[in-house]
């Protein structure tokens, strides 16, 4: 189900970044993803909750704002909108020399990254030794074609993983039967005992 909000598209599937439980993260810096976590790609718009959401982290916690996308002028319009620093630098995620663009004091806390991509975000956070959560995304109805296809492959390479991590999950959603030897009968269960 999708819901347009000035001009931007939710995906209710997913809870975005308004719905982030802050509980627990506090005195660290946090590196919080533009293009698909805050607003659309390429997008300017994002929503009241999503803005109270980044005020109360950045109540408690140093936060930065970084996209991948080239349009530095548009990354300045966010990050000033939001009240947070834009980190700038010629380098994009995954590469750990993003990190160049943070004064080094900022680099020595514990580090968190927030974003809505496993293997842009997620990759990066692990290159850099921070801490990931994922966030469900934003979608405009002007995503090219590219940032689609990532955002498919994105959400194949989360299910794998989601499987790959929690194969119990898969096991107890397999339907069983009275004779399967997952489950024993009452009547075997007391002839045992």
């Amino acid at each position: 189900m999708v819901t347009r909000r000035q001009g931007v598209d939710r995906i209710l599937s997913q809870p975005g970044l308004e719905a982030l439980d802050l509980q627990g993260i506090h005195n660290t810096t946090v590196i919080l993803d533009i293009d698909g976590t805050i607003t659309g790609d390429g997008q300017v718009f994002f929503s009241d909750s999503v803005l109270a959401k980044i005020r109360e982290l950045a109540s408690r916690n140093v936060v930065y704002v970084f996209s991948n996308h080239r349009n530095n002028t548009r990354n300045r319009i966010v990050a000033s909108r939001i009240g947070c620093a834009l980190i700038e630098t010629p380098h994009r995620k995954p590469s750990p020399n993003v990190l160049r663009g943070l004064p080094p004091h900022h680099r020595v806390q514990p580090l968190l990254v927030i974003g809505d991509k496993i293997i842009i975000d997620g990759l990066f956070a692990r290159r850099i030794g921070a801490r990931f959560i994922r966030v469900g995304r934003v979608r405009s109805t002007s995503d090219r074609s590219f940032v689609r296809m990532t955002y498919l492959l994105d959400d194949l390479v989360a299910a794998i993983g989601a499987i790959w991590r929690k194969p119990e999950a898969v096991k107890e959603s397999i339907p069983t039967g009275p004779y399967s030897p997952n489950k024993q009968s009452s009547e075997s269960r007391s002839s045992a005992r």
